[in-house]
């Protein structure tokens, strides 16, 4: 999903878990293109990654978010920001994200859970 800043590009996210299977609880992450202390530059995401890639992003895994996706696009579409889902990701680029977050000191541990369980239903 895509969600633009305020005056800024569109940030592409990712559900990296799968809702319906845990009662519309979801793990979204977003890209980057900063490299910072927050970003991890173990995997760097390139254009053959995901159509929406436009440039050399890393993802911001302190800025994780878990929760229902009712309220995850309520809160995406709050005054100032427009969202809108835009195409899925491959599930190598899914299970590499799943793989980095789990190595995050920024993961807690609920997040931690829902994907490792989205990891052994692949």
């Amino acid at each position: 999903m895509k969600l633009p800043g305020h005056g800024q590009k569109p940030h592409l996210y990712f559900i990296i878990t799968i809702p319906k299977h845990y009662d519309g609880r979801a793990v979204v992450v977003g890209l980057t293109s900063h490299l910072d202390l927050t970003t991890n530059p173990l995997y760097v995401f390139q254009r053959s990654d995901h159509p929406s890639i436009e440039h050399k992003s890393y993802v911001k895994y302190s800025s994780l978010l878990l929760g229902n996706m009712d309220q995850l696009e309520r809160a995406f579409l709050k005054p100032g920001c427009l969202y809108w889902r835009d195409r899925a990701a491959a599930s190598e680029t899914v299970y590499k994200i799943q793989q980095e977050a789990l190595r995050s000191p920024h993961l807690d541990p609920q997040q931690q859970n829902l994907i490792e369980r989205a990891i052994s239903e692949i």
